[in-house]
């Protein structure tokens, strides 16, 4: 029986894989340390409770299978920061995709989401439960309710323009300490984030969260439509970039024709379709040269070239480099640091 939110998260930690670290090699960082069972993939995910009621979990892994989570928290109030992933929801048209805040509130009903094989999966998580906002929050904003909490974690969900809140993950995500201090630093970076998020929806709706510049850019050039038909084009392709992908489908999705979506995506992305999709292969090939050590070849078919030569040039022509040479910067960067 699950008796906390720490039960909660450790179980499914290790019920998908993960292995608990000895805490002595982790000597001056806090927190559980988990890491990939080398059958099932590699990366590690630290998990830290704060309090007895809120933890932040931060994941870094690279799954050789598909792998489906089902997430089933107690009741709880979660939002998530992903860095970099692509995954879709089991039972419906979603994909989760990089740059994008979700979240989660404890009357939403459990789901699973399916991590897509041989892709980065980064991202940070903060989960608290109504005790923490019983023992934290209440007592010092007693206007702030618990149902208030509740629609604004929901209000969030798939919201990708919040800099500030993304600001606060990557500060939680980077810092490195122990003790009183590291709990009194994820405490206040919690309600930090908490008010942020009552500023970004105090005096909106859901369609307010637009950020002012592109309000205007929509109202100038684009109806909601054609922006948001943009969106679910880019969120189609930060999910299968490395697939074979044809401008008609992507038409299909945005409902327009291939012509209008070309110019839409040009004046929206800055950049055409195609060195979106290039742009996204390159990416993800450099982590893969600078945390793996995957062959070249396998990372050419991994980001979508049976090709490795196909691939050689199309990673030169985006970075001025080939693969080897990139891997061998890598190397003597890291081995100038030293």
């Amino acid at each position: 029986m699950i008796k906390n939110l720490k039960d909660y998260c450790r179980s499914l930690i290790i019920d998908n894989g993960f292995t608990r670290d000895n805490p002595s090699e982790h000597p001056l960082v806090d927190g559980e340390f988990y890491t990939m069972r080398p059958d099932k993939g590699i990366g590690t995910i630290r998990l830290f409770q704060y309090d007895s009621s809120a933890t932040v979990l931060i994941a870094n892994f690279t799954p050789h299978e598909d792998i489906q989570i089902t997430f089933d928290f107690p009741k709880s109030y979660t939002i998530a920061y992903f860095y970099h992933v692509s995954a879709s929801i089991l039972n419906s048209d979603k994909y989760l995709s990089p740059g994008r805040i979700y979240s989660k509130s404890s009357n939403l009903e459990p789901f699973t989401i399916t991590f897509k094989k041989n892709i980065l999966v980064s991202c940070i998580t903060h989960t608290f439960t109504p005790d923490f906002y019983k023992k934290h929050l209440w007592h010092r904003y007693p206007n702030l309710y618990e149902e208030d909490i509740e629609h604004l974690y929901e209000s969030l969900n798939g919201l990708t323009i919040f800099p500030e809140l993304a600001n606060v993950f990557d500060q939680i995500h980077s810092f490195i300490g122990n003790g009183l201090a590291t709990k009194m630093y994820f405490e206040s970076k919690a309600i930090e984030a908490l008010s942020l998020i009552i500023k970004k929806t105090q005096s909106a709706n859901a369609n307010n969260l637009i950020s002012t510049d592109e309000k205007k850019l929509i109202n100038k050039n684009f109806s909601p439509f054609d922006y948001n038909a943009i969106l679910s084009v880019c969120e189609y392709i930060d999910n299968h970039f490395s697939e074979t992908i044809k401008e008609e489908y992507l038409a299909q999705i945005a409902c327009m024709s291939c012509s209008k979506l070309k110019y839409l995506f040009k004046a929206i992305q800055k950049t055409t379709i195609r060195q979106y999709i290039l742009d996204k292969r390159v990416d993800f090939a450099k982590h893969l040269i600078e945390n793996s050590s995957m062959p070249i070849a396998q990372i050419a078919n991994i980001v979508g070239y049976k090709n490795s030569s196909s691939f050689s040039d199309m990673f030169r022509k985006n970075t001025g480099m080939t693969p080897s040479e990139y891997k061998k910067s890598i190397k003597n960067t890291h081995d100038i640091s030293q």
